[in-house]
């Protein structure tokens, strides 16, 4: 798993960076459960983007290598809520999967949302050539069901924005990883996305609905993007495309389940629960 340095990094000397060992630090303190801080002269997105290589680099000290790309901001609703024009690129290590019918005990979060997502994997190198949805999804192997729990691990006073954001690796927490089909199996893969409908539940309730529209209109157009700004990717690469629908608080004792319907005859689903 490699991004390209003109993606993240190449603009990391001439950003305005934060010292590495405060980055370094904070991957620890938020490792160890405490909540993040504000960070002084965080300006532009070189400026994040940089910040983010330290703080990554604490981490896969920590929890090893990253397992998986995630793609922040990939919807119109999250960019606007967080003052970002475009999506924006973390990664994901492999304790913070769990597998499908989890618990998650609240105690290790400090403001925990999730959100139905989407995982893919990478089968073929000839998709850092993609140019079209075809090319994208004739390069893939698996589609997973998948929910992300990011924990908005900040300080009370700090106030989340699209550069701090970028700069703690986009606060990734949990992700909830379901049985995955492969991608060569579904039907008329590019209308199967962009119409497939994705339904949250909580408590057998349904508290949110969107399609695949949701992300940057259609979901391969997120490895697109990705593709267009440097991204190499090698087989066995997994991507988590983003947000599809609302980021949804998340509290003791509740069951979740998303539901995903029109890539194949019975739904796909994902869930877990949070426990004490």
């Amino acid at each position: 798993m490699a991004v390209a340095a003109a993606l993240l990094f190449a603009t990391a000397a001439r950003a305005d960076c934060p010292p590495p060992e405060i980055m370094a630090r904070a991957a620890d303190r938020w490792l160890e459960g405490h909540r993040l801080p504000a960070i002084d002269g965080l300006a532009t997105l070189d400026d994040a983007l940089c910040a983010q290589k330290a703080f990554n680099a604490q981490l896969e000290r920590r929890l090893g290598k990253p397992v998986a790309y995630k793609v922040g901001f990939s919807s119109r609703a999250a960019q606007e809520r967080f003052g970002v024009d475009e999506p924006v690129i973390g990664v994901l290590y492999a304790p913070m999967l769990m597998a499908d019918g989890a618990e998650l005990p609240m105690s290790s979060t400090r403001k925990a949302f999730f959100e139905a997502d989407l995982m893919v994997t990478v089968d073929d190198v000839a998709i850092n050539a993609a140019t079209t949805r075809a090319e994208v999804a004739s390069a893939l192997g698996l589609m997973i069901p998948f929910i992300e729990i990011p924990d908005l691990a900040l300080k009370p006073d700090v106030k989340p924005d699209g550069l701090l954001m970028v700069a703690y690796n986009v606060l990734p927490f949990r992700g909830v990883l379901g049985r995955g089909i492969r991608v060569k199996d579904i039907r008329d893969v590019e209308a199967a996305l962009a119409e497939m409908r994705v339904t949250v539940l909580v408590d057998g309730k349904v508290v949110d609905q969107a399609t695949g529209e949701a992300l940057m209109g259609h979901p391969l157009d997120v490895v697109l993007w990705m593709v267009r700004h440097g991204v190499q990717f090698a087989p066995g690469d997994m991507i988590s495309l983003g947000s599809l629908g609302k980021l949804q608080p998340l509290i003791v004792d509740q069951s979740v389940r998303v539901e995903y319907a029109g890539l194949t005859r019975k739904p796909l689903s994902v869930g877990f629960a949070s426990v004490k």
